[in-house]
């Protein structure tokens, strides 16, 4: 089944889709990591050079450098095509103390201490 996602601001309401986010919440939360530094890029988008580029391509989709920049400060979070919200499981990454791979922390949102990783 497919469950496709993208970008809530929770202050505003808007989202931000992408074309091929099928089962890419792990996607998502790292956009959302790293939104101050794709909101950054926004001056290099108003740039002539750039026609009036405001994507940048990955293989979710684009991401929409003018949109991180609009919601620079607020609360962004996952979301998927049924309208439920990433909140299950925290948002950063773990090392894996087996492989040394980074995962996704299998801890809720908020936990105590370092994140940890699938055993």
């Amino acid at each position: 089944m497919s469950n496709y996602w993208g970008i809530l601001c929770a202050d505003c309401g808007d989202k931000h889709e992408f074309c091929n986010a099928n089962h890419r919440e792990d996607f998502m939360h790292a956009a959302i990591r790293h939104a101050d530094a794709i909101a950054a890029l926004s001056p290099l988008c108003d740039e002539p050079e750039m026609y009036g580029g405001n994507e940048l391509k990955t293989l979710c989709g684009e991401l929409n450098v003018k949109w991180f920049a609009a919601h620079r400060g607020h609360k962004l979070v996952p979301v998927d095509e049924y309208g439920h919200r990433s909140s299950d499981r925290c948002p950063e990454n773990a090392v894996c103390t087996c492989c040394g791979a980074r995962q996704r922390c299998v801890l809720a949102p908020g936990h105590e201490g370092t994140c940890t990783a699938k055993p």
